[in-house]
């Protein structure tokens, strides 16, 4: 009865923790371009900026695009696995810095390791 009882158990928490585990579903591309889009745009709007030319390259994981601001046109690099909206409010940070310094970016890459900004006076 002993050997039973210890089997059913076992067996039972093998099984809650097989049931338990999240399954890995594989995400389509498409899928994760529309999704990168969604929060791109999204996270955009919430901080009243403007894009336009918006190009998600899943596979080089990098987001194209060109922001507008003051009539001027930035190009854009960010990176698809790194968190959107932490990029975005760096993106603004950066732009509120050079403007306070009299300046304007002519290009923002985010998605490296070392991110950088070149940046030209008026």
């Amino acid at each position: 009865m002993y050997k039973i009882l210890v089997i059913f158990v076992l067996t039972s928490l093998i099984a809650s923790f097989l049931i338990s585990r999240p399954v890995k579903q594989s995400i389509s591309p498409q899928a994760s371009v529309n999704f990168i889009n969604h929060q791109l745009t999204q996270n955009l709007t919430d901080k009243k900026l403007t894009a336009t030319n918006i190009d998600i390259d899943i596979y080089n994981q990098k987001i194209y695009f060109t922001l507008i601001d003051n009539d001027r046109f930035i190009p854009i690099i960010l990176s698809t696995q790194k968190q959107i909206p932490l990029q975005i409010n760096a993106l603004q940070k950066i732009i509120k810095t050079v403007r306070i310094n009299l300046a304007y970016p002519t290009k923002i890459d985010l998605s490296l390791d070392k991110p950088y900004a070149t940046i030209k006076n008026n």
